[in-house]
């Protein structure tokens, strides 16, 4: 089989512990089996890929067309890796990336490379220094993520989990990139076209998650910022008009695959595809199915399922909702930009909204960056502190209460709850003995209610005694409280 000449040229600069870096649907795998049989055919040949490619058995298809025999080479998956840590004087090809990292996959990679020969096949490049940290380990560059680090990482100290701050002597590691990556561009006769479809969505409902964090699926209050993000993304997805927009491209298009990212993101598209008679396939964490057969179909796939399959079949592949990786959604698109396929024109239908989040996502992977739902979700939680005409007499106030109330109660506990743990909590906490009451402080009957504070005061009072307490009520409710705690 005639190679491109693309392939032939990073063949030529291909070498022990490369990564082969190549754009999804490049020819990787021909390339890599190529420089197999150049250079180490007399070494026993081991695969490590993704689970699909090795169920599809699409690599000993590629290795039949370069006459190699397939009863000589081993294809398995990276859950299996363990399983040849012994194996000794031997050629690997891994397959897709699957190292970043430091767990238990990386250091079995680092100790197999340490006894053979190997090289990488990659079509994303890695986003952080930290993912090129086990490749330049396996090289020698390093002896472990210690010494790495100790050269390189500065992490940041007012986090409590590990956090990188910035990277030193990025030269160093600049120079061990150019080493290492070996970039093979093939020229495509394939043209993408992104067709953006804006869907409609609840613009109340999404407000009101966001000015009072309630949930209104459980009809609870949102607790956390992840919440939050998650509930905006199902109000979005959930329209009735995204809806009807995917059925209009479903309508139009006889064979397609469609990628989602939530559960409840596939019962609306089994749903209507149901609804359509349109038969489908799927690929997710509940099913593992080929690609659909016929003159109508829809491929159903889980983005998590993104990677190390092709379908030629097609040339339509719509996104339900979006992802948050440039790196995912690429190699999403990959899958029908294969230099095998028949089609010239491939169509990517993206289905998006006006909404907050949706922007913000559409930003980061267009900017080629992956976006980062905590912090977004962290800025969008917090919402404004409100300003009162006197907040010196509203926190002089809640200072006064807490001496009386360790006047009345001598022999009790006052605690003061932190805001911004749990939004809504009442602000005081007295404890007595066996007993406990709470206290919503206001500096004045009229002065507003924060999100969430009237259902936990609500809910704690039925569990044992909360309160809002101001100037007016003040001499009642310490009274219902010494009631409580008595």
């Amino acid at each position: 089989m005639e190679l491109y000449e693309e392939q032939k040229k990073a063949i030529e600069k291909m070498h022990n512990g490369c990564v082969l870096m190549g754009g999804v649907g490049s020819g990787k795998t021909l390339t890599s089996l190529s420089y197999y049989i150049k250079n180490h055919s007399n070494l026993k040949l081991y695969v490590i890929t993704t689970a699909k490619k090795r169920n599809t058995n699409e690599w000993y298809q590629e290795a039949k067309l370069l006459n190699l025999p397939v009863d000589d080479i081993v294809v398995d998956s990276w859950n299996n890796i363990e399983k040849y840590k012994n194996v000794k004087d031997s050629f690997f090809i891994f397959d897709e990336t699957k190292i970043s990292g430091y767990g238990k996959w990386a250091k079995t990679f680092i100790f197999i490379a340490r006894f053979n020969k190997w090289i990488l096949l990659s079509a994303t490049p890695a986003d952080v220094w930290m993912d090129f940290m086990t490749l330049f380990i396996a090289n020698g560059f390093y002896r472990n993520k210690t010494d790495f680090c100790r050269q390189h990482v500065e992490y940041d100290p007012y986090v409590k989990f590990p956090k990188v701050k910035k990277y030193h002597n990025v030269d160093i590691l600049e120079r061990h990139r150019k080493e290492i990556v070996v970039t093979m561009d093939v020229l495509r006769r394939t043209i993408r076209k992104r067709v953006y479809i804006k869907a409609d969505y609840d613009v109340d409902m999404y407000t009101k998650v966001f000015k009072e964090h309630w949930d209104p699926y459980e009809n609870e209050p949102i607790e956390n910022p992840s919440q939050l993000v998650s509930l905006s993304r199902r109000i979005v997805s959930e329209s009735k008009d995204r809806q009807q927009k995917f059925v209009d491209i479903l309508k139009e298009n006889d064979k397609t695959i469609v990628f989602y990212n939530y559960n409840y993101e596939l019962e609306i598209i089994e749903h209507i595809l149901e609804s359509l008679n349109i038969p489908y396939k799927q690929w997710n964490g509940h099913k593992h199915e080929d690609v659909p057969i016929g003159d109508k179909w829809c491929y159903v796939v889980h983005f998590s399922a993104a990677e190390a399959w092709n379908c030629i079949t097609t040339n339509v592949v719509i996104f339900y909702s979006l992802n948050y990786s440039f790196r995912m959604v690429e190699q999403a698109e990959g899958r029908i930009d294969r230099i095998n396929t028949p089609y010239t024109h491939l169509y990517y239908y993206y289905l998006y909204s006006r909404s907050s989040i949706d922007q913000a996502i559409l930003r980061a992977v267009q900017n080629k960056k992956k976006f980062n739902e905590a912090s977004w979700g962290k800025k969008e939680y917090a919402l404004p502190k409100p300003v009162p005409r006197n907040v010196k007499s509203e926190r002089d106030y809640q200072a006064t209460l807490i001496k009386k109330l360790g006047q009345k109660f001598p022999s009790s506990v006052v605690l003061k709850n932190d805001p911004t743990y749990k939004q809504g909590i009442p602000d005081l906490l007295i404890l007595n003995k066996d007993k406990w009451g709470m206290l919503e402080v206001k500096k004045s009957e009229n002065a507003s209610h924060r999100p969430n504070q009237d259902y936990y005061v609500n809910k704690l009072d039925k569990m044992g005694y909360a309160s809002f307490i101001y100037p007016e009520n003040e001499k009642e409710v310490l009274n219902d409280l010494e009631i409580q705690l008595s």
